[in-house]
């Protein structure tokens, strides 16, 4: 991982970054950089409860990322001086045929809410199964970007090859970000749930579509809420995919996720302040409850959001859903491990119809690779595992009932 010339750690107080040590830092990157030049870009990025924005600068020959970090609340959580990263472009899909796909751009309407999307389906041909994908966690785009990968589309245009059309849009959170970051009142149900219903329900009055061969595909968060999806819709799915479900609660995964990039690193005393504030922030969010009077940001999302996920009983709503459902699991997933996998094989025991695989070596985004999982490999370019991609057209194709 690149050095950063400077860091403010993450909810560390503002006031640490005083006028001296900005100075120190300009000097600092004057001289092994050389004299400013320009601006080359300004771009966003969305992680799990936080946004950066990056500001890619010219110094001499060298290009530096400046990068501002700002947590739910809007506050600013962190400021960083790194090299520039080496991202990579995505690419499409070696798995996608152009002349067997169309696409048209639609909108998913929700109450005030208007959601852009993509409807992408075989270009011969009608009375498609579909499948609607619902995101993980963060205000996420349509086609779930992160770094030089873009798995929702690639999972859209592989399907629609193979002749199952795929309908993906945009969270709520990342159209409508301003209305959130300033709600302190909010929960799963307005962030994912309800837009997750209206999405499948619009797939299912589509007249390209077979409205009794709709599936629901979740990822990460969206994967653990299936259930909750499914109760919300007036006409049952056709079957439940779920990519690499949490099984454990969201803030355990947090501060797990943090000790593992940091051990990574190798320096954990480094950051012992940050995980130290991480691991009472999730002690404070476990003790939650609908009587709690607590109307706090913890770990960047409202109290009212942890209330919500903590009356959430998981392994039974799996257990009493309706309907097939094929559970898929990374090997080194760090973000949702096989722990989770692990307590999904026990706690879903005797549930049928379940399916379950776990791919050795795929990472949280079903992308091939080798090691251990890191950050960086995300900023490669790389696609949806075609094995994945193939099995879960095979579960929707089969009789699974």
């Amino acid at each position: 991982m690149p050095q950063p010339v400077y860091i403010l750690p993450l909810n560390s107080p503002a006031a640490t970054l005083d006028t001296a040590k900005l100075s120190s830092v300009r000097n600092n990157m004057l001289r092994n950089a050389g004299p400013f030049r320009e601006v080359q870009s300004t771009t966003d990025e969305q992680q799990p409860g936080y946004t950066m924005v990056i500001q890619r600068c010219l110094f001499g020959e060298k290009s530096i990322d400046f990068k501002l970090v700002f947590g739910g609340n809007g506050k600013v959580k962190g400021l960083f001086f790194l090299p520039a990263d080496s991202k990579e472009r995505y690419k499409l899909p070696a798995y996608y045929d152009s002349t067997k796909v169309s696409e048209r751009s639609v909108i998913i309407e929700n109450g005030p809410y208007r959601l852009p999307g993509t409807l992408t389906y075989p270009s011969k041909g009608k009375f498609f199964a579909a499948v609607v994908l619902v995101h993980g966690s963060g205000p996420n785009d349509r086609d779930e970007s992160v770094g030089g990968t873009k798995i929702f589309k690639d999972l859209a245009l592989g399907l629609a090859t193979k002749g199952v059309a795929v309908l993906r849009y945009e969270k709520r959170t990342r159209i409508y970000r301003d209305k959130f970051t300033s709600r302190s009142d909010y929960t799963v149900e307005e962030e994912t749930i309800q837009d997750a219903v209206a999405a499948a329900e619009w797939l299912q009055r589509d007249s390209l579509i077979n409205p009794d061969r709709v599936y629901v595909l979740g990822h990460s968060l969206g994967a653990h809420l299936l259930p909750r999806i499914a109760s919300g819709m007036r006409k049952k799915s056709a079957g439940y995919i779920a990519l690499c479900p949490n099984a454990r609660r969201l803030e355990e995964l947090f501060v797990d996720q943090a000790k593992y990039i940091v051990a990574l690193d190798g320096k954990q005393e480094k950051y012992q302040q940050l995980l130290d504030s991480l691991e009472r922030e999730a002690g404070i969010i476990k003790g939650l409850h609908a009587d709690s009077k607590d109307t706090l940001a913890h770990l960047s999302l409202p109290a009212s959001y942890w209330i919500d996920l903590n009356r959430y009983d998981a392994f039974t709503a799996f257990r009493e859903m309706k309907g097939p459902l094929y559970i898929m699991q990374g090997g080194r997933d760090y973000q949702v491990t096989t722990d989770d996998y692990k307590l999904w094989e026990e706690k879903l025991n005797g549930r049928k119809p379940t399916a379950m695989k776990l791919y050795p070596q795929l990472n949280h985004f079903f992308i091939t690779g080798e090691g251990k999982s890191k950050p960086a490999e995300y900023n490669k370019s790389a696609n949806f595992s075609e094995t994945v991609l193939n099995d879960i057209y095979n579960w929707i194709s089969k009789d699974v009932y």
